[in-house]
């Protein structure tokens, strides 16, 4: 893979499902080959998870078969730039601070001191 494929919706999920299927494994069986549970494996498949080092290492062995390798798979692990950490670490404290200001208003707590001012 390389990095035209991220672009065109080729996802580590997608590879891994891809490879498996091409194997004829279930997830119970790759997961148990790759020791790993199956409930992560599955994450790994819909790309609701990165995996480890050592699980990617693992996966690309038992999908080797099939041509998968660890190089090929680490390509298509995808990386977040600096400005996607920025922007959604500003996002997470925002929805904290919402959080605590509801929670703080709710118990009647002070706000001055988080740059909140209470009326009520």
């Amino acid at each position: 893979m390389n990095s035209a494929d991220r672009s065109e919706g080729i996802t580590l999920g997608h590879e891994v499902r891809r490879f498996r299927t091409l194997l004829g494994f279930t997830t119970a069986e790759l997961a148990a080959r790759s020791d790993l549970r199956e409930a992560y494996l599955l994450q790994i498949e819909d790309d609701r998870a990165e995996p480890s080092d050592e699980a990617l290492r693992r996966l690309a062995e038992q999908l080797a078969p099939a041509g998968a390798t660890y190089d090929g798979l680490t390509n298509v692990v995808p990386t977040k730039s600096d400005e996607d950490i920025f922007a959604e670490t500003n996002r997470l404290n925002k929805e904290y601070r919402e959080k605590v200001r509801k929670y703080m208003v709710a118990e009647g707590i002070g706000l001055m001191g988080l740059g909140f001012v209470h009326f009520g």
